[in-house]
């Protein structure tokens, strides 16, 4: 959907990722994904977090190599970011020129993981008012669509092995 926004959000280490790569991927080369026809190829934006960025390009090597799925790289625009902190205007206006400076023109914008955008919890107002204000920014610069990936949060332990109870952001 045009200018719309979805979240997905799952337990770490449940394939969220995967599946973001594989949409991704599906998006720009105009290829089914889940049985759901993609009409056109679009642009793809994928802002990576968290994770390695090599192993990142192997798994898509490997979606073309043994999955078929072919990575169109003239529409597929992949970020490794580790310092973007939607609390402040500065980082985000650097981020914003360093893709503006690319040409290149996302269609639909994949964020994986949100809660890496800030370096306050997002369960806190201020951090989960900082990534919609972010993700506005991009729909209304961009005119384009936003995938939002989130972690539920991993059990915690203490350090008596007591399970530690904490409600999920």
């Amino acid at each position: 959907f045009e200018r719309d926004i979805f979240l997905l959000t799952a337990d770490a280490g449940a394939g969220k990722s995967i599946w973001a790569t594989q949409l991704a991927a599906c998006l720009s080369f105009k290829r089914d994904f889940l049985g759901l026809e993609i009409p056109n190829a679009k642009r793809v934006l994928y802002l990576q977090l968290e994770g390695d960025y090599e192993e990142s390009i192997e798994r898509m090597r490997y979606m073309e190599r043994d999955g078929g799925i072919i990575i169109e790289e003239n529409n597929l625009l992949w970020i490794e970011e580790k310092t973007l902190n939607v609390l402040n205007p500065q980082s985000v206006a650097d981020f914003f020129l360093r893709v503006k400076d690319t040409g290149f023109m996302p269609e639909v914008f994949i964020i994986d993981p949100i809660y890496k955008l800030s370096a306050q919890d997002i369960s806190t107002g201020v951090a989960a008012l900082g990534v919609i204000r972010f993700s506005d920014a991009i729909i209304n610069k961009w005119n384009c669509s936003n995938i939002l990936i989130h972690h539920n949060l991993k059990e915690s332990y203490a350090q008596d092995g007591q399970k530690v109870n904490r409600d999920d952001s």
